[in-house]
Parts: C-alpha cells; sequence; structure tokens
C-alpha cells in the first residue's frame, strides 16, 4: 500500500556514485556535465548531428540478450501480425542508430516518422496524435535536446536545450500545455516542466536524491515518477502543479521503473526488477494489488498501456530488443516486431 511522504535526506553516496559513473559512461562524457544556460525559450527548426548511440536509461545497463524462453514468440515472422487498436510510436535501430518509427495496429504497417542525421528516441505523443516530442543528441558535451515534429513534416523543432545539461524522457500532458521531462543539473536526475513554447515552468522538490521517468494520469491532475529517495528507485505520485505531498507506490528490493496510468486510471503498469531480471507488473493507483505479468530469463522493460485491456512492453527475449503484446493478465502474449537492431520504448495512441 501506499505511504505519504515528505521529501526527506538519506545517506546514499553509494547509490549517487553508481548513478553518477554510470551516466558518464553511457553517454561519453570526459567531464561532468554542468549547468550554465538556461533552456531555450522558443522552437526552431534545428539540423541534428552526428549519430551514436543512444544511452541506456538512468538504470543498470542490461543484461547481453538471452536465448529465446518462448520460442512461439520469438522465432519465425508470424503469418500476420497481432492486431491492435491505435497505434504505437517507439525508437527503433533499423537503419542504424535510433530513429522514430509508428506501428500501426490494426494493420501491422510499420512506418519510419523522420529521419534525423543523429538518434531520436524515447517519443512521447501529443493528446491529438499529431505531434510527438523526443530526445535527440550524441551525449558527453553534445548535450540531449528536446525537440517536437509534427506528423508529415521532416523538419525537427528544437523544443528546450541547455549548456552541459541532458533533457529526456519528455511526457505530454494530457491538455497539450505541458511536458514533463527529466534533466541532470548538478548530476542529480530531476522532473522538470516545459509549456509549448518551451518555457521552462519549475520542477519537482528534490533533496539529495534523484526523481526521473515522470507520466501523468489521465486527466492530467497527478504525475508518475520514479525516486531514490528511499535508497532504492521505487514509484511515486504527486499532484499537478506539483507539491510537496508525494505519495510513495512501491516498496520493494530491486528497482521499479517506467510507470504508466492506464487510459481510465484504474490501474499503473511498471518495470520491475526484483532479483536478476526487469518484468511486467500491475498494480493499483493506490499502491496496493501488484500483480506480476511476465517472468522467465530475459529483461521485459518499457511498458505502456494499449487501450485498458492490453500493454507493449520491449523484451530481448530474442537476440535484440523487440516490442511485445499482452493481454492485462499476462495471457496471449504476441511479437509485433522483427526488426534488426533494438526496438524500444513504446507509447500508444488511439487515433487513427
Amino acid at each position: 500500500m501506499a505511504k505519504r511522504i515528505q521529501p526527506a535526506q538519506h545517506t546514499w553516496v553509494l547509490i549517487l556514485l553508481l548513478i553518477s559513473a554510470y551516466l558518464l559512461t553511457a553517454c561519453g562524457a570526459a567531464e561532468s556535465p554542468s549547468a550554465t544556460a538556461q533552456p531555450s525559450s522558443s522552437p526552431q527548426s534545428q539540423e541534428l548531428s552526428q549519430a551514436y548511440p543512444a544511452p541506456a536509461y538512468p538504470a543498470p545497463a542490461y543484461p547481453g540478450p538471452e536465448e529465446a524462453s518462448l520460442p512461439d514468440m520469438a522465432t519465425a515472422e508470424p503469418s500476420a501480425p497481432p492486431s491492435f487498436p491505435g497505434k504505437l510510436v517507439y525508437n527503433s535501430e533499423a537503419t542504424g542508430p535510433f530513429q522514430i518509427y509508428t506501428l500501426n495496429g490494426p494493420d501491422g504497417l510499420i512506418e519510419k516518422w523522420l529521419q534525423t542525421d543523429s538518434q531520436a528516441f524515447e517519443p512521447s505523443w501529443s493528446p491529438d496524435c499529431q505531434k510527438i516530442a523526443f530526445s535527440s543528441g550524441i551525449g558527453g558535451s553534445d548535450v540531449f535536446k528536446l525537440y517536437t515534429v509534427q506528423s508529415g513534416e521532416q523538419s525537427a523543432q528544437l523544443l528546450a536545450t541547455e549548456a552541459g545539461v541532458h533533457y529526456w524522457a519528455p511526457a505530454w500532458s494530457p491538455g497539450g500545455d505541458v511536458i514533463a521531462f527529466q534533466n541532470n543539473r548538478d548530476q542529480l536526475f530531476n522532473v522538470c516542466f516545459l509549456d509549448s513554447a518551451g518555457t521552462e515552468l519549475g520542477c519537482l522538490e528534490r533533496g539529495p536524491f534523484s526523481n526521473a521517468m515522470p507520466s501523468w494520469s489521465p486527466d492530467g491532475s497527478k504525475l508518475l515518477f520514479t525516486s531514490n529517495r528511499d535508497g532504492d528507485w521505487e514509484i511515486y505520485s504527486t499532484d499537478y502543479p506539483p507539491s510537496n505531498d508525494v505519495v510513495q507506490l512501491t516498496n520493494n528490493v530491486g528497482v521499479d521503473f517506467y510507470p504508466r496510468f492506464s487510459p481510465d486510471g484504474s490501474r499503473i503498469v511498471f518495470a520491475g526488477k526484483r532479483l536478476v531480471d526487469y518484468d511486467i507488473y500491475t498494480m493499483n493507483p493506490d499502491g496496493s494489488n501488484e500483480v506480476q505479468l511476465t517472468e522467465g530469463v530475459q529483461d521485459n522493460t518499457t511498458p505502456t498501456w494499449v487501450g485498458n485491456d492490453q500493454i507493449a512492453f520491449s523484451s530481448n527475449r530474442t537476440q535484440d530488443w523487440e516490442l511485445y503484446l499482452i493481454d492485462v493478465d499476462g495471457s496471449n502474449p504476441a511479437r509485433l516486431t522483427y526488426q534488426v537492431g533494438k526496438d524500444q520504448n513504446p507509447a500508444w495512441c488511439s487515433a487513427d
């Protein structure tokens, strides 16, 4: 069950050192980033620079791929892809460094959303499914920046950047007027907010701990995020606009990441690492009735709801990361993608 807390200071020097070391390794940074400039206040057309591999998220490095434990999901391409309502947007290495693709649920048609000169990853739909927000950048001194792009357009618009600070993990609010994201000012992750013009609207209150991976409730009144304020990564919620009243929803040994409300607000899906591998779980909005949906010797991460009855996620149960679909009770698993390279970070939209 959830417990209500106030932000508090904890002894976590080892956690901070591990996270900071991992970020520097993942981004290829020679020096620690520091905040020296303000975010851009207006969007502009932007050419993206030379491509390098995107970083893993602020998490332990994923283990190497395992042989498939479910052969029916992992071997030959099916004669017909599974059908689902709406469409998914995700990042894929199908043509090299990460680019943004869409997967149409009714017919299984996969299309590249745009081609950049750099990698593009972690897409988030606008409420009307006509735009996406995403992050792009090489890493190191070339920081991750936030962009938006309109459907059918080839030129991405720069939304926000800051010298020496990485911006990523955008999450578009249901009202379309706010984008939550995370940055790494002061070498700690925090969740901050932008309006549609790229003007920063403030951040969650943060002590000597990190806040990351924001997502919204269906009505935009609540924000889910992960934080290591308790000594390991757990899932929390707060009101929006944010207050000091923070509710802890999980309390497990290990890592709980990527929380997402169902469209009707009745359940939360997330990825949890209890022992060795990440698996998909659901729980009630108050943290009760936790249910494990996947298991096996592979990682299952970055879940997203497909309506209220299905969940799409990324798994390395084959030789690389592919997208899969399961029912909300964990039944009827089906493989969605068969592309070369990693397919990760799906986000669903109900629009045609």
